[in-house]
């Protein structure tokens, strides 16, 4: 709901009543750009965030899923980033960054699926570049929910990383998007730890 704008010395906090919760529907933050770091480039962090895995060396640092060969390879070849391509024991197309100052800067983001980190200077990007990171993290791990009617359609960006999901609802209020976030204990998913 959009309420009319109140200043917090005015609302009456003495009748429970009467109270309402003061939320930020957005917040100014401070864009820094980053020239080298196009969309496409940020479409593929998305998606690193979302479906990338790395060994303990970080030697090998990879991303799998369908949806790469239409959505991920292109933007790779677009911007001559090496990689080679292989199946992994599911079938599963996946892609491995080969040396590149690229896989250098995405090395670290991702540690296991419980353990992601954005750079801080990822949250001061244009927002359009924002919105790339978010649909790239949808290609690979994001659903929409149509709900039972036009009001309670939504878009939905699973993770198994709190950390993360605080970060897209950050992401959320420098985009002027309200995401609110669930904690999925019994998800009936592989594991046993919740999924945000």
């Amino acid at each position: 709901s959009v309420y009319e704008k109140i200043p917090l010395r005015d609302i009456d906090l003495s009748r429970w009543w009467k109270r309402k919760i003061p939320i930020a529907k957005s917040i100014p933050y401070e864009v820094k750009d980053i020239e080298w770091l196009t969309v496409d480039h940020c479409k593929i962090i998305g998606h690193f965030m979302a479906e990338g895995f790395t060994d303990k060396n970080k030697s090998h640092v990879c991303t799998c899923g369908y949806d790469i060969i239409e959505q991920i390879i292109p933007l790779l070849e677009k911007h001559d980033i090496p990689f080679t391509e292989y199946k992994n024991n599911s079938g599963v197309p996946c892609v491995r960054f080969l040396t590149s100052n690229f896989k250098e800067y995405i090395k670290d983001i991702v540690n296991s699926s419980f353990d992601i980190v954005m750079p801080e200077e990822l949250f001061h990007l244009p927002p359009e570049k924002l919105e790339a990171l978010l649909y790239g993290y949808y290609i690979g791990d994001g659903t929409k929910n149509l709900g039972n009617n036009h009001y309670n359609k939504q878009l939905v960006y699973s993770t198994s990383c709190e950390r993360l999901s605080g970060d897209f609802q950050r992401i959320g209020l420098h985009l002027g998007r309200s995401f609110h976030i669930w904690k999925q204990e019994h998800h009936g998913g592989v594991g046993k730890k919740p999924i945000y």
